[in-house]
């Protein structure tokens, strides 16, 4: 596994992650001015002439709110009649929210209508009606979020209709619309754009406004999503140092050395074999098993397939290296044998064999009908060939060490 290519890989993908993220604005429609963004203005119906009226009415105006209280100072308003049939707005936003706010009358002069009722039908589903009627014990106007008329959140963040209607009424209605907000999700790379808004409150999930500012965007999202995503790479950050560590620690165990074999051997002299001696003059030290660490390094897992063939081929390597060791003690003692024969001058048969092995004090080998077959009873021992088979015999062991994680050789003993 390569680290610095992961660690690369993950730096560069936390601007990414970064502009992903977005955050919500809030932007308004006010009644003449329109989309504090787009320029799109609401549409009133009828049109007919008279029916709907702004702030700059004057005295045809029965019911004539202050202007330096309403948003933007603007307002547009009609009283409904059943002789109209129906009244409307319409209003188009792009946006997760939209929150609409009327001017209510509580004080009207004798006579004059000042009940207020609306339907609110969002993307063709009607949603809600709203109702309000003078209250005298209330402000003579109700202006932003005491006059909120109707509100909806939770919006997919495209393209939206909103229409708000007043019909089949057998009375006069007061309908005054000062503005509505609604709430945009931006990418958090681009720059809030200038607009005129009021601040929402997050405390009653209304709108909270304020007369004398016009613009807000809500940040808290680019905030938390930055928080989150900093935790998020931070996290990741940590997996992949401790994932690398771990790397690190299995490769120094395979970069250890294996388990070395001992083989001791004199040189043997072409002219003269040294004489036999109680001790044979060549050792040979080799491990039964490989050591622990080796082992543990390169075993499979117990209990799978590999495991088991694993221990195979340690048990076949062993047998062959035991058999490679008795058969250089075969050699060993042939060589000892050898010298006595050619003092002696003689002895052709099996039983003097044997005693040679007893004169000299060793053991009678068990394996010699396997390892001599080919030889003659009187064959004299060459000591170069013995040389040149305990070379070879090393060799083979070497070579069987460097295969202990590979299939085992086939082997066949080595004859004369």
């Amino acid at each position: 596994m390569h680290c610095a290519p992961i660690r690369s890989l993950l730096i560069l993908s936390l601007p990414i992650f970064t502009v992903a993220l977005s955050r919500a604005a809030n932007r308004s429609i006010d009644d003449t001015l329109g989309d504090s963004v787009t320029g799109q203005k609401p549409l009133f119906l009828p049109l007919t002439q008279g029916v709907w009226a702004d702030a700059t009415c004057g005295s045809i105006c029965a019911i004539r709110p202050p202007t330096q209280d309403a948003f933007d100072q603007t307002y547009t308003a009609a009283t409904y009649n059943p002789t109209l049939g129906s009244i409307s707005i319409v209003l188009s936003f792009t946006g997760t929210a939209i929150y609409v706010f009327f001017i209510l009358a509580n004080a009207p002069a004798s006579g004059v209508a000042a009940t207020t009722t609306a339907n609110f039908t969002l993307d063709g589903l009607f949603r809600a009606t709203y109702d309000h009627s003078p209250d005298p014990n209330a402000p003579a106007f109700q202006f932003n979020e005491s006059a909120l008329a109707f509100s909806q959140s939770g919006l997919e963040n495209g393209t939206h209709s909103l229409l708000i209607s007043t019909s089949g009424l057998n009375e006069s209605i007061f309908v005054n619309f000062d503005y509505a907000l609604y709430t945009f999700e931006e990418e958090d790379d681009t720059p809030a754009p200038s607009f005129s808004s009021t601040g929402l409150s997050s405390a009653t999930g209304s709108p909270a406004t304020s007369n004398t500012s016009k613009h807000s965007a809500l940040n808290t999202g680019a905030i938390v999503g930055g928080i989150i995503g900093g935790v998020i790479a931070l996290c990741a950050l940590t997996a992949v140092m401790f994932i690398c560590y771990r790397q690190r620690r299995r490769k120094l165990h395979r970069d250890e050395a294996p388990a070395i074999i001992e083989l001791e051997y004199p040189y043997i002299s072409g002219s003269s074999i040294s004489p036999p001696s109680p001790k044979p003059s060549m050792t040979y030290r080799f491990p039964n098993a490989l050591t622990s660490r080796t082992i543990a390094s390169s075993s499979p897992a117990p209990g799978t397939p590999e495991a088991e063939l694993h221990q195979i081929r340690q048990q076949e390597l062993q047998r062959q290296m035991r058999a490679i060791q008795e058969e250089m003690e075969e050699l060993q003692n042939e060589a000892r044998l050898g010298d006595q024969q050619r003092g002696s001058q003689g002895a052709n048969n099996n039983s003097s064999e044997l005693a040679l092995y007893s004169q000299a004090g060793l053991p009678i080998p068990s394996r010699s009908s396997k390892f001599r077959r080919n030889r003659s009873t009187n064959e004299t021992v060459d000591v170069q060939r013995l040389k040149d088979q305990i070379r070879a015999m090393t060799e083979q062991l070497e070579f069987l060490q460097s295969q202990q994680n590979e299939p085992p050789p086939g082997y066949s003993s080595y004859t004369s």
